[in-house]
């Protein structure tokens, strides 16, 4: 089994449902099947590394998360939290770029660029003061209520990385009564988020256009110096040419590359089945560029060839940290299943399904009182519908944030998410009119809960929000 016919599987999903009586057995099984399911993946470079990483790794991930449910179904509540905190403190020292090491640059979709804008929405049917559109305030901490990321009287700030979201979280509220703020992180590097909100076949996909950009990078720095091809090197060039109408594309600036990114992203077909049409796989195409490449330039090129400065110091590490990403995220995948369960029953008090997410909560609310950086994390709405998990632009349409605050009985508001964030003034999306403004990162999105053919996100009042919150004054809320 190739990676994309294992990502296509019902098994590579992270939302499932159960039922709170029986989840420990049904999440048994639901690993089982996961496990089960990666390990016919065919034995090549690129798979190796994730079926090498089965017995150990993925296992004592899995095993750690039964444990933790056995013990808060057996009543004995305070061994569950603890063998929580050492569960993940182990995981911050075993996955540090899903932790400490992971800024904010990491955790945004883009390869070389990323827009570290961010949307709040509030219920109103008038018009809401600015600081009105930050957390509960400490002082009405009453109203902070239960939830999956939320803990009763704790307040938090929570943002979507699209207006849909905030709307999808407020549940289809009228868009008269819709009102949204756009947020800025003004500190990014002090900002740290676990980003548990990727399914699987994109952080696969972004190694695979990534992958292909720097195979054409290749091909046609060679073919500009006159350098003899693979003959399948120069069926990539016949492909492109037949299917994108590109003769010779030479990514050279970060703008370059972003653009290529884009276009290859937002196909209807996924790369591999398109390349499949010209018998090349992608196996064939990471081997090349992730384990043979340095030799094929040390051949076509000089030492002194920018393009050879350019591998060492972007592609090759850009490949390395999206490899070990993608590799990261199979073996991690059965906490992002506990932390997305959804009950079958939804109207039951018991809820079972948001434990793990809840004790995720305390040991950020733990972390921001004991670190200087800001930790949050970075989540999908369970109420995704499958076809808007395959591309980034589509996810950003469900992808959510919490940052837990830090309460200090002397103010209503967190200090610390204050110096990292500013704020605009809110718009009421209702009041909103067409615009031809300044395009937003969730352009290209599509919405796929009325079609399954999409609808355009760009063509929606929610949208033309975010293009009227781009050209607004960031404040700070005090």
């Amino acid at each position: 089994m190739e990676a994309i016919e294992f990502l296509r599987t019902k098994e590579a999903d992270f939302v499932y449902t159960i039922d709170s009586i029986n989840l420990i057995a049904q999440l048994k099984e639901i690993y089982s099947n996961f496990r089960q399911t990666l390990s016919k993946l065919s034995k090549t470079n690129f798979n190796n590394e994730i079926l090498a990483r089965l017995t150990n790794d993925y296992e004592n991930i899995q095993n750690s998360i039964i444990a933790i449910f056995e013990k808060f179904y057996s009543g004995r509540l305070l061994e569950a939290e603890n063998e929580f905190t050492t569960f993940f403190n182990q995981l911050q020292i075993d996955y540090p770029y899903f932790f400490d090491e992971r800024a904010l640059e990491l955790s945004e979709p883009g390869l070389f660029g990323s827009s570290h804008i961010y949307y709040r929405a509030r219920k109103s049917e008038s018009t809401l003061l600015l600081k009105e559109m930050f957390h509960i305030p400490f002082n009405q901490r009453g109203f902070a209520c239960t939830g999956r990321f939320n803990l009763p009287g704790m307040p938090c700030l929570y943002f979507g990385k699209s207006i849909h979201s905030c709307w999808e979280e407020l549940k289809q509220i009228p868009l008269k009564h819709l009102h949204v703020s756009s947020y800025r992180a003004i500190n990014q590097n002090n900002i740290r988020i676990l980003n548990f909100s990727e399914p699987l076949i994109t952080a696969y996909k972004t190694l695979e256009v990534f992958s292909v950009i720097v195979l054409i990078s290749f091909i046609n720095q060679s073919s500009l110096q006159n350098k003899k091809l693979e003959p399948w090197h120069e069926d990539v060039k016949r492909m492109f040419l037949d299917i994108y109408k590109i003769n010779i594309i030479i990514p050279d600036k970060n703008e370059d590359l972003d653009r290529l990114y884009t276009l290859l992203n937002n196909q209807d077909e996924d790369l591999s089945s398109t390349f499949s049409k010209y018998n090349i796989s992608f196996s064939q195409i990471f081997d090349f560029v992730y384990y043979e490449i340095k030799q094929n330039a040390e051949r076509n090129f000089s030492d002194s060839d920018s393009w050879n400065k350019k591998f060492s110091e972007v592609y090759k590490g850009q490949l390395q940290t999206m490899f070990a990403h993608y590799v990261n995220n199979v073996i991690i995948h059965p906490l992002k299943i506990a932390l997305s369960l959804r009950n079958r029953t939804p109207s039951e008090f018991f809820k079972p399904e948001y434990y793990m997410s809840q004790l995720l909560m305390k040991w950020l609310f733990q972390k921001n009182q004991d670190e200087k950086q800001l930790f949050g994390v970075s989540y999908l709405s369970s109420r995704i519908p499958d076809l808007s998990k395959t591309r980034i632009q589509d996810i950003n349409l469900y992808r959510n944030y919490v940052f837990p605050t830090v309460p200090l009985n002397s103010q209503e508001y967190c200090q610390k998410i204050h110096e990292n964030f500013q704020l605009t003034e809110s718009v009421c999306v209702g009041n909103i009119e067409r615009s031809n403004q300044i395009n937003t990162l969730n352009k290209g999105a599509k919405i796929y809960s009325s079609s399954p053919l999409g609808n355009d996100y760009d063509k929606t009042y929610l949208y033309f929000a975010e293009q009227a919150l781009s050209q607004m004054t960031m404040h700070s809320y005090y």
